[in-house]
């Protein structure tokens, strides 16, 4: 929800992965009830974090204000949640797929401006990754995207690095 609030596309959709390279969250998907429970069941005492309870973080003001209302709305709203983040990884595996091929086969600027959007933002997200080690937000991948429409320009990437795209058909990106 936070990323959404923050105009995230879908890779942001994900969610936290449970395993992301040598990081595993076994506890992801267990609820804090579930896990009071247990504790409470075995007599066991846990310690909670004092920052928690404080809504001057943006997490625990969607944690303590927008989630309750979501579930007043919908009782089944996490797993609601879960299904579009479980569907936003399909997808964006599958688009992340078909852009990895375009990037591998070195497509030109016509076989890019064949794609859709939609392609078009995995292509750009995947190249920037790939080729300069950064994750730009959303609204650059979009500026890329817009840029790469048109037959010159250039926008601003996160870390100092940018994308153009030249009129005779080279797409650069560089830090």
């Amino acid at each position: 929800l936070f990323l959404i609030s923050r105009g995230t596309g879908l890779h942001g959709l994900r969610g936290i992965p449970i395993i992301r390279q040598n990081i595993i969250r076994p506890m992801l998907e267990i609820t804090r009830p579930a896990v009071e429970q247990y504790l409470q069941c075995n007599g066991l005492d846990y310690v909670e974090d004092s920052s928690n309870a404080s809504d001057r973080y943006n997490r625990n003001k969607i944690r303590h204000q927008v989630i309750p209302v979501l579930q007043q709305i919908n009782p089944n709203f996490l797993s609601a949640v879960k299904r579009l983040t479980e569907h936003a990884a399909q997808a964006d595996d599958d688009l992340r797929q078909t852009a990895g091929k375009l990037l591998d086969a070195g497509a030109d600027v016509q076989q890019l401006c064949a794609c859709s959007d939609a392609v078009l933002c995995s292509y750009v997200q995947l190249r920037c990754e790939r080729e300069l080690g950064i994750y730009p937000e959303q609204v650059h991948i979009r500026q890329a995207v817009q840029v790469i429409r048109r037959k010159n320009g250039r926008c601003q990437l996160p870390g100092g690095c940018f994308f153009w795209r030249r009129h005779v058909g080279y797409i650069i990106f560089r830090c």
